[in-house]
């Protein structure tokens, strides 16, 4: 069967995510007038059926050793091989990494206060967190922190996911293993994000956690075996989706995003549903005045800003991106439903709808590429970080979100992944030579190691 025993299958997952906004904006179709047009269904029904065929085809491939022959890793303990080993963190790493991380988010915290302080900061963190939130987005006018305290703060987010990493590991081989030291680790580092102002990165680490345990907790099945969906499992799923819709509203005002005149539950549906409703009035409307006075002047200015600013910011050009006129926010009546457009939108700005499904494609061939590589190695599991499955996880990310945003092009084709990448491999070795040489796996094939 295709999509084996996984609900974590890209394909899947790109179009349950999208089913689901467009059940939310079904559900409220009187108050948003939420009648799609011809454009705005023939996009969504081809690139959903572009995305299911192209992953079809790539699983194939890659099981036929077209795509890419993977060469199983053999470990020269047979006790190592299906079975999740425990990863040894010595307390000085644990306190190391603990301190620098609360150090480091402290003189981050402090530099935003000051930058922004001539914008009406007033010393609050909080309306420091929108103030840059606002400029970056909305301005000429962006906030940077200084080099070396920047690629710091990089190191405090990329580990995260290392101690994210850890703790879900260590909780699958032995539950007793967890201690109070990593879960700190866990809880300074998830949190960084927060300072950005962006709800992306925190979205980030949710999707991987869950990556994280899904490859860690299945390691041992053989591949034609069923997933078991326990009870515990199920509980578990549904308190922490309650616990992240109570957490919501307030994490979205500490990061300065709230709409006081809207409910909790209105607030989340219109983050479902909002953005097709966005994408069917650029494609209903593609000659409004709100659209038709940007134009692009570089080959995927809008799908690859990032890049460009990055680009720019090396070559000496001009680094500040048309966000505010690329994306202006939509709204009808008092229902304001933001300036997100589904992942089609930049591509369609830029290429064309036909340039924009074979985007999707493209998106699809490498989503379940990586999906079909780390699924080939979750057999041989040992005690360290394995990078592969950070990886995807962000790749993942990308993919559930394309019903909301371009987020997996502005993610993975940047400057901060790569370095992110980077950090998780130097974490990755580190732990690895920190293991008890007893328990330290010996590889005859190096890419098991990744």
């Amino acid at each position: 069967m295709y999509f084996d025993y996984t609900l974590l299958n890209p394909a899947f997952l790109f179009c349950a995510f999208f089913a689901l906004s467009l059940a939310d904006g079904l559900f409220n179709y009187r108050s948003w007038e939420y009648d799609l047009g011809p454009k705005t269904v023939l996009v969504l029904s081809c690139g959903a059926l572009v995305f299911l065929i192209v992953s079809v085809l790539t699983k194939e491939l890659y099981n036929r050793g077209i795509l890419f022959k993977f060469r199983e890793s053999t470990i020269s303990r047979d006790e190592s091989r299906g079975k999740v080993q425990l990863i040894s963190v010595p307390d000085w790493l644990g306190w190391s990494n603990l301190l620098f991380s609360i150090a480091i988010l402290g003189i981050v915290s402090k530099s935003l206060i000051n930058l922004t302080a001539e914008w009406g900061s007033n010393g609050n963190l909080l309306n420091a967190i929108s103030i840059a939130n606002t400029l970056n987005k909305f301005s000429d006018t962006g906030i940077e922190f200084p080099f070396i305290e920047a690629q710091l703060f990089v190191i405090v987010q990329a580990s995260a996911f290392v101690w994210l990493y850890i703790i879900i590991n260590n909780f699958i081989s032995d539950r007793k293993s967890i201690n109070i030291l990593t879960l700190s680790n866990v809880f300074v580092t998830i949190i960084s994000p927060l300072l950005t102002g962006s709800r992306g990165p925190f979205f980030m680490e949710i999707v991987a956690g869950v990556v994280i345990y899904y490859f860690l907790s299945n390691s041992s099945r053989t591949r034609d075996k069923k997933l078991v969906i326990k009870f515990t499992s199920i509980f578990s799923a549904i308190f922490v989706f309650l616990i992240i819709i109570l957490l919501f509203r307030p994490l979205l005002s500490f990061m300065g995003r709230t709409d006081d005149t809207q409910g909790l539950f209105s607030y989340i549906s219109i983050y479902l549903g909002g953005s097709i409703k966005n994408l069917d009035y650029y494609l209903s409307n593609p000659s409004s005045g709100r659209f038709s006075h940007v134009g692009t002047v570089r080959w995927g200015e809008v799908s690859f800003a990032n890049l460009y600013e990055f680009i720019d910011s090396i070559t000496g050009g001009s680094t500040n991106r048309q966000w505010a006129e690329w994306f202006p926010f939509q709204s009808l009546g008092d229902v304001s439903f933001g300036n997100v457009y589904t992942v089609y939108y930049p591509f369609i700005r830029d290429w064309g709808i036909p340039g924009a499904i074979s985007a999707i494609a493209v998106i699809s061939f490498v989503s379940q590429f990586f999906f079909e590589l780390v699924n080939a190695k979750i057999k041989n599991l040992t005690g360290t970080i394995r990078v592969s499955i950070l990886v995807y996880s962000i790749i993942e990310y990308g993919v559930i979100f394309c019903f909301f945003s371009n987020w997996i092009s502005s993610t993975i084709i940047n400057t901060l992944f790569i370095r992110f990448i980077i950090i998780w491999f130097l974490y990755s070795r580190l732990l690895n030579l920190l293991q008890p040489k007893d328990k330290r796996p010996v590889y005859q094939n190096k890419i098991g190691q990744v």
